[in-house]
């Protein structure tokens, strides 16, 4: 089993010879190494091309800048091999990943997409070299994406997944979109392929990249929030499964009551952000776009939503920015006292 592993790349100088590196030491040998640079303006380029020189696995690609779907695209269409790994160049792999996909492809050979758990950490913590945490039983099995979606939305990650390059001339390529378009490809997938997952947090996540769902809750905090007006409005992977539930419903009852229960996750995601950013006006229509059967979560947030008072639901608001303030206050004294101290 050999994998073509793609890195799409844009503008990520201070991090992609981490992720780089973090591929080149696998203990799993059998792969080649495809980054696509997308339109990089900064040193990125110059990083990769230095460590290419002593690497043969290692193939750069050079395009006008087209985003993250678009540069996946090239880097799929340039593998050699039956399965294509991903990876962002601000993220990083732990020395199993690999050998732990080909375990999972092993083991569950009729699944077209695998994937293992994502861990997050701190953009200046090497924590790709981590072992797994003591005591963390080991789980592998065929699952339900929608549902595992449901309970955890980084449950499929653009640097956790391999995926059959196969599937790719079924259900379609990654879109232009600059936001959601990994979403929206593992939706395509999951309702057409099925999918195995395995427990081991062998993929890295790191915060203060200034990645794109950085820049999206950057955005949400500080520019007024616009209501959903249907769940076309959501996200993108949403609106494709809200044009595919009528047949779902007469089908496949049973894919789509985990479909449904993905939807309603989403819906609950955007009650929350308006919540907490004060749009309390705009929660009783967003809590109707929620879709029967109604789980457990989603019977809480309808209650909530639609038997708390206006005013009750500022006041939960203004508390909740009080208590933010003073925990930034409060982290800010004890980092002036620890400087004063050491100084």
């Amino acid at each position: 089993m050999k994998f073509s592993v793609v890195l799409s790349l844009y503008n990520k100088q201070a991090f992609v010879r981490r992720a780089l590196e973090s591929v080149l030491c696998q203990s799993y040998s059998d792969f080649e190494l495809i980054v696509i640079d997308d339109g990089s303006t900064d040193g990125s380029l110059s990083v990769v091309r230095g460590i290419a020189s002593n690497d043969a696995r290692v193939r750069i690609i050079s395009q006008a800048n087209a985003g993250p779907g678009m540069a996946r695209n090239a880097g799929v269409r340039e593998a050699r091999y039956s399965w294509v790994a991903l990876i962002d160049a601000d993220d990083a792999w732990r020395s199993d990943h690999l050998a732990e996909i080909a375990r999972l492809i092993s083991d569950f050979p009729h699944a077209r997409i695998v994937t293992t758990r994502l861990q997050e950490a701190h953009t200046g913590d090497n924590g790709h070299t981590r072992m797994q945490p003591a005591g963390d039983v080991l789980r592998r099995g065929q699952v339900d994406y929608f549902h595992e979606s449901a309970l955890r939305s980084d449950f499929i990650h653009s640097s956790s997944v391999a995926i059959a390059r196969e599937v790719f001339e079924t259900v379609g390529y990654f879109s232009s979109h600059p936001r959601g378009e990994d979403q929206e490809l593992w939706a395509r997938v999951c309702l057409a392929y099925p999918c195995a997952a395995s427990s081991a947090a062998t993929a890295y996540y790191y915060r203060g990249t200034g990645g794109i769902m950085e820049q999206l809750w950057e955005k949400n905090r500080t520019e007024r929030l616009e209501p959903p007006a249907s769940l076309s409005d959501l996200t993108r992977a949403v609106a494709y499964l809200a044009l595919r539930l009528p047949s779902l419903k007469s089908e496949r009852p049973q894919v789509y009551v985990s479909v449904a229960e993905y939807i309603n996750a989403r819906v609950t995601i955007a009650l929350r952000v308006h919540l907490y950013s004060g749009n309390v006006h705009s929660l009783f229509h967003i809590s109707s776009l929620y879709l029967r059967p109604f789980d457990r979560r989603t019977r809480y947030w309808r209650a909530v939503v639609r038997n708390t008072p206006p005013v009750f639901l500022k006041g939960f608001y203004r508390g909740r920015q009080l208590a933010k303030f003073g925990y930034q206050l409060s982290n800010g004294v004890a980092s002036r006292i620890k400087s004063v101290t050491r100084s």
